[in-house]
């Protein structure tokens, strides 16, 4: 009905007017309770109004709905992670079986406890707390000067290197500082009114966490009185079970031992010491060593016999009125037997090689001594670099022993090795591997 009258209403302003007729307009048509006239557009708007309130109230109800799930969805979330929190109190990784440590001086030691930890209490001797290596200079003048050039540090397997335009000493400590703070620490200090010592020190503790200088440093370190030359250059070979690998065959545990430095090769074992770093032989290296062996008496041979064959018993017999039937023995065919071959006896003294990037070198042969004796081995009987010792021992009946293995340079008045002082305290003692690496 309200659209019947709608359109009437819009027919009757857009009706064209006649020729000669003098034009009008919607107000000058009244239909009582429709026209503008009566607040047409005001019902019209109520009117549509009523009919969207189905509709107003379903979008209500949508979003009511939609609130209702999120309230849901969050309470399931906070139900499971609760639930979750629960059976953790109760499992295997609750808290409650967390086990701790504690030190009575953890200023020298402190401990973590697994879960698996028994409740105990124990004593621990701490025979040296771990330091870091520190290096003090000699008294240097005020206007000391530093050299410029490439100045390397090593601490245990980290390096640090920065090139320095050359300055004071105070320059470089704050270089030092500013390009190499994350391992090691420089300080300057007056020791007099006219003279000052430069202290570097590792930032790392620990035996293996060695400060080492390197190109300019290293010439710094010696010009400035850091370090000092040592009467020889030695790399040492590392003998201990640690360092030890097989060689081109399986290596068993038994087979040998290492006990006070001295490495025992049972018969039938071989195995190789590889250095940390490998070294280039020059014209005066020498590989030395100190070198025994012991024969194991042959045991005398049992008398082998031909075996005896199975064991036989008696036949039977049958007696019956007085006469006795005895039953003939049985007999065993045996195949013809021959005696087994004697062990082959292996006397092999070539026992010593070293290896140059996984090639073996044989050195010259040993020979039998129960004592220690010295091998060494001159540059020109060496490959041109050594990167481990190789020991190989096929003898049926001798037990070799060795100890102190090591390569130094030989020539007088030439050593390569430096060795930290601190005036009247001792820094370390001479590196055990490497004719570069300094203490």
């Amino acid at each position: 009905m309200y659209l019947i009258i709608l359109l009437l209403i819009m027919i009757c302003s857009n009706t064209p007017k006649a020729a000669g007729q003098d034009s009008y307009s919607t107000s000058d048509l009244s239909i009582p309770g429709l026209s503008n006239k009566y607040n047409t557009d005001k019902t019209i708007k109520a009117l549509i109004d009523l009919e969207h309130i189905p509709l107003v109230r379903m979008e209500n109800e949508h979003e009511t709905f939609k609130a209702q799930k999120d309230v849901w969805l969050r309470l399931n979330n906070k139900i499971s992670n609760l639930r979750k929190s629960s059976k953790e109190l109760y499992g295997f990784q609750n808290p409650f079986d967390d086990k701790i440590a504690e030190s009575s001086n953890k200023a020298g030691l402190t401990a973590t406890a697994v879960r698996a930890a028994l409740e105990e209490e124990s004593s621990i001797l701490i025979k040296q707390i771990a330091a870091s290596d520190r290096f003090i200079s000699h008294s240097l003048p005020a206007d000391f000067n530093v050299p410029r050039g490439l100045y390397r540090f090593q601490v245990g397997n980290e390096e640090v290197k920065f090139t320095f335009q050359g300055g004071s000493l105070k320059e470089l400590v704050g270089a030092i500082n500013k390009r190499a703070g994350s391992l090691i620490k420089a300080t300057m200090v007056d020791d007099t009114k006219s003279t000052q010592v430069l202290v570097i020190e590792a930032k790392k503790t620990g035996e293996q966490n060695r400060l080492i200088f390197h190109d300019q440093a290293l010439a710094l370190g010696e010009q400035a009185g850091i370090l000092e030359r040592s009467p020889e250059a030695v790399t040492t070979f590392p003998v201990r079970r640690s360092a030890i690998q097989p060689w081109e065959s399986a290596l068993e545990e038994d087979n040998f031992r290492v006990s006070e430095g001295i490495l025992t090769l049972n018969p039938g074992t071989e195995l190789k010491i590889p250095l940390p770093e490998a070294v280039n032989i020059t014209e005066n290296m020498v590989l030395e060593l100190e070198i025994s062996t012991k024969i194991i008496p042959e045991r005398l041979a049992e008398l082998i016999t031909e075996p005896p064959g199975p064991t036989i018993p008696e036949a039977g017999g049958i007696e019956f009125q007085g006469i006795r039937v005895q039953s003939s023995r049985s007999r065993v065919i045996l195949p013809e037997w021959k005696p087994p071959e004697p062990p082959v006896r292996i006397d092999d003294l070539q026992v010593l090689f070293v290896s140059e990037r996984g090639r073996a070198q044989a050195l010259n042969p040993i020979r039998d001594s129960e004592e220690f004796y010295t091998l060494r081995f001159e540059a020109p009987e060496l490959p041109e670099r050594i990167d481990s010792f190789n020991l190989r021992n096929r003898n049926t009946h001798r037990i070799i022993k060795v100890k102190n293995i090591r390569i130094f340079d030989n020539h007088p008045g030439m050593p390569k090795t430096l060795q930290a002082t601190d005036g009247d305290i001792s820094i370390g003692e001479v590196p055990e591997q490497g004719d570069q690496q300094y203490r």
